[in-house]
């Protein structure tokens, strides 16, 4: 199965995105801040992580770099989110960019695209 981290520190937004996920058959693990995502990656290997840019302890950019530096995190997709930030001010590294508010149907097509480039279905 599939396994997405969700990074946010909006508890609405990550239950949303948990709940819309996990109806598509993903699995997820949820995390607050750049920091829980860090403690969550001792202990699991996801297939991506979504994160939101703007977070109360650093900001998803410094963390993605942060994952960059690690041999074994570098490889893992990050998609990033944002309501105030643009996408050509990011990482060119990420794997994806969503603005915020997003469309759900969105949000699985960069998912699914991010996940799978080949086209094959996802979970």
């Amino acid at each position: 199965m599939t396994l997405v981290l969700v990074v946010d520190d909006e508890p609405l937004i990550r239950d949303l995105i948990e709940a819309v996920l996990v109806d598509e058959g993903y699995h997820v693990q949820v995390a607050a801040s750049g920091q829980g995502l860090l403690k969550l990656l001792r202990t699991t290997d996801p297939d991506l992580i979504l994160m939101d840019v703007m977070m109360p302890d650093g900001n998803g950019q410094e963390t993605f770099r942060d994952l960059q530096g690690d041999s074994r995190l570098r490889g893992i997709p990050v998609v990033m989110m944002s309501a105030g930030v643009a996408a050509h001010s990011l990482d060119p590294g990420i794997a994806g960019f969503l603005p915020k508010p997003f469309d759900l149907a969105l949000l699985l097509a960069v998912i699914d695209r991010t996940i799978r480039p080949d086209g094959e279905g996802h979970a």
